[in-house]
């Protein structure tokens, strides 16, 4: 993937999809997940309420996994810039609502991190091939 595509698909995967969208829930007062879990479980429950508690637990550690894997794959494509930029993508997600344009500031300057971070790591890269 070039530099590119790769900062790219890092802003729309992590900055967007993880970050402002969780903070926009957030402000909105709703949490799509737990809204879904909430119905599978209903669904559980009356299916095979014998194993509910099961798995419930299953569910819940898939959730927590999750969340530790998409932490993990954004520090590895971003590193600690990245997830500055994940962070602020969540607080711009946060405030958007309520202060329009300190929220879209956020976020271009989120997307702008997003390019650096992404950038560092082939600046690396090359400086790595070309001692080889």
């Amino acid at each position: 993937m070039d530099r590119k595509g790769k900062a790219e698909y890092f802003f729309r995967v992590f900055v967007i999809g993880i970050g402002f969208f969780n903070g926009l829930w957030i402000a909105l007062g709703v949490n799509p997940e737990s809204e879904l879990i909430n119905a599978l479980c209903k669904v559980i429950k009356i299916l095979s309420p014998e194993s509910f508690e099961f798995i419930y637990t299953l569910v819940a550690m898939f959730s927590l996994l999750s969340l530790i894997a998409s932490i993990f794959v954004a520090y590895q494509l971003g590193g600690k810039l990245g997830l500055l930029a994940i962070g602020l993508g969540f607080l711009s997600g946060f405030i958007i609502i309520s202060m329009h344009l300190i929220g879209t500031l956020l976020l271009l300057i989120s997307f702008l991190l997003s390019i650096f971070a992404t950038s560092k790591d082939d600046e690396l890269s090359k400086q790595t091939h070309s001692r080889n």
